[in-house]
């Protein structure tokens, strides 16, 4: 008598069981427009926040008020530094875009003044569908805070 050869019908079902599941973790951590909009809007957020505690450094080291200052064109898509200089704003850093795909929403400055305090508490919001951060200016410090929300 010969032996048979292959896979029985139950083998199969449960290697493609397995498979069905893999696919159903796996698939969705390897979405590359979620992953590319994810750190797109995370290092959008960590630059303003540099940027930010710049100006407020800027803002200790010269004894100037220096602002951290959006731009709208259809929505704030713009920002740079400014330095206060006998009552008229000029510019201390060149300007930088912030990507289209990002909704920014919050307000648009920031005043440090020259002992590192800012005129106002501020929030920054970036967001690419769920991926959300914001950065917190703290009035009373000047500390500027990057978190996910």
């Amino acid at each position: 008598m010969k032996k048979a050869k292959g896979f029985t019908v139950i083998e199969v079902l449960l290697a493609v069981v397995i498979m069905a599941i893999l696919a159903v973790v796996l698939l969705p951590r390897l979405n590359k427009a979620d992953l590319y909009g994810k750190y797109l809007v995370y290092t959008t957020a960590h630059q303003v926040a540099a940027d930010a505690r710049l100006a407020r450094r800027f803002a200790v080291t010269t004894g100037d008020d220096h602002r951290l200052r959006c731009y709208e064109d259809g929505g704030y898509d713009r920002y740079k530094i400014e330095r206060n200089s006998g009552g008229t704003w000029q510019d201390a850093s060149a300007q930088k875009t912030i990507p289209e795909d990002i909704t920014v929403k919050g307000n648009s400055e920031v005043v440090f003044e020259p002992l590192g305090s800012a005129t106002h508490s501020r929030t920054f919001r970036y967001e690419i569908g769920d991926h959300k951060y914001r950065v917190n200016v703290e009035k009373s410090t000047g500390r500027v805070i990057l978190e996910a929300y």
